[in-house]
């Protein structure tokens, strides 16, 4: 399996994990180029290790940034594709599958978003959450240490934590893994 094929049934297990039907479109840069672009998103090189567009449902990453012989690469995937999963539920309240509080809570979060190294970046909701689910994702499935940044609220952390154990327990991981044909450790068998 390559990279990309492996990046992309990642992204089919966390829409089977997340009981998401739509999945965001992804876009990876390597070497300055855009070299997969699942949708044809009209998309320029940026300059940054990744970042959810919500105009366009796009994740895009850039693997020159990122370490690929340790794969950080899917930790970036995982708090992208958290993000995604936020702004559905903003976008369909109704139907949501959090509690409403918490869902106008990252709405309140993506009106007024606060970019990394201002104040209070560190203190917004959406950007606890999509930690803390990587670092939930991360050592369930890679078995691997994943630090969150000591300048987030570590009560919120580690009830967001307790959210997602009581949420997604190993039968569930596992059985979602299975349907996305995607055994984790394979990960580590590519050759980047």
């Amino acid at each position: 399996m390559e990279l990309i094929e492996y990046y992309k049934k990642f992204i089919e297990f966390l829409s089977l994990l997340l009981d998401m039907e739509d999945k965001p479109n992804l876009v990876i840069a390597k070497n300055k180029k855009i070299i997969f672009n699942e949708e044809n998103v009209n998309i320029r090189y940026i300059d940054v290790n990744a970042k959810f567009f919500t105009n366009t449902n796009t994740i895009y990453m850039n693997l020159d940034k990122h370490d690929l012989k340790s794969h950080d690469e899917i930790f970036s995937i995982i708090h992208e594709y958290r993000h995604f999963f936020q702004l559905q539920q903003i976008l369909n309240i109704k139907e949501s599958l959090e509690d409403e509080s918490i869902v106008l809570n990252w709405k309140s979060n993506f009106d007024n978003y606060i970019n990394f190294g201002n104040d209070g970046f560190y203190k917004q909701d959406i950007e606890i959450d999509a930690n803390a689910f990587t670092l939930f994702i991360v050592q369930k499935l890679l078995q691997r240490p994943c630090y969150i940044n000591s300048k987030f609220d570590s009560n919120k952390i580690d009830r967001y934590l307790d959210l997602y154990e009581k949420k997604y327990t190993d039968k569930i991981i596992q059985d979602k893994l299975e349907r996305a044909k995607l055994n984790a450790n394979d990960l580590f068998k590519i050759k980047c």
